[in-house]
């Protein structure tokens, strides 16, 4: 077989909105790029055909729930990490809410964070987007620093999602359980993981707006078209936008 290419590059997902970087670097469109070989030599083939299969499955998926369970048995297969959960903050909440979970109950998708908890580190770790390990507890006072979760007793890592570079701001959280350490493997699976599922965030947001827009037309419309009289709505210069059905009646030709 021969050898990989020192690099590659693979996009995951459709560009569609391009938003500037804070620092004016080059503006981030949304697309997850990441490298996805280790370096030449390294002789690891079979972790090079788990990534690119992880990025290839991420291709076309537009569930964020979906793309979360995926994303977690991967993390189990291929790094072992027994139990997972992934935490995401939908769009104006102040708690965030589980969408996938792995090596765990079916009550694990009724836990939630609120984020207005300050003395739970959990909203600690989001809030500062910083990574939290928390050991396996030996004594009640142990027990009391740790944050309650699905994970019980099992010493876990608390990871922030979020897109370095592109927003300060996190929007979730994975609790990773039996994780030895933050390798560089499971690095790279949270900068790929974080882009796909902020690229579907955003789309989702749009797409909300695109469904809220098109309600208040409607309504206008019902509006408007209920007046005998014609309403003729134009811009400052005199381009039609809207018109009611009286309007077009007198207005239109054929």
């Amino acid at each position: 077989m021969p050898s990989p290419p020192a690099a590659a590059l693979l996009a995951v997902g459709a560009p569609r909105r391009t938003a500037v970087k804070r620092n004016g670097s080059l503006p981030y469109t949304g697309v997850p790029r990441v490298r996805v070989v280790v370096e030449e030599g390294a002789g690891d083939g079979d972790l090079l055909a788990a990534r690119v299969r992880l990025l290839e499955s991420f291709v076309g998926r537009a569930e964020i729930a979906d793309t979360a369970q995926l994303a977690l048995q991967w993390l189990g297969e291929v790094l072992g990490i027994r139990q997972s959960i992934c935490l995401i903050r939908p769009e104006g909440e102040q708690s965030l809410f589980v969408v996938g979970a792995y090596g765990l109950g079916s009550a694990v998708t009724s836990f939630s964070v609120s984020l207005e908890d300050w003395s739970n580190p959990l909203v600690s770790a989001f809030n500062q987007r910083k990574e939290l390990f928390f050991p396996e507890p030996h004594t009640a006072a142990d027990r009391k620093r740790r944050p309650s979760t699905p994970l019980e007793d099992a010493a876990f890592y608390a990871v922030p999602l979020g897109v370095p570079g592109y927003s300060e701001k996190a929007f979730g959280l994975l609790l990773l359980g039996g994780a030895p350490d933050l390798g560089p493997e499971l690095q790279w699976f949270t900068t790929v993981f974080s882009q796909k599922l902020e690229q579907m965030l955003r789309q989702h947001v749009l797409a909300e707006e695109d469904r809220k827009q098109g309600r208040e037309r409607t309504l206008l419309y019902n509006i408007i078209n209920a007046v005998s009289d014609p309403i003729l709505l134009t811009d400052t210069e005199g381009r039609l936008l809207i018109a009611n059905a009286r309007a077009l009646t007198l207005f239109t030709a054929s």
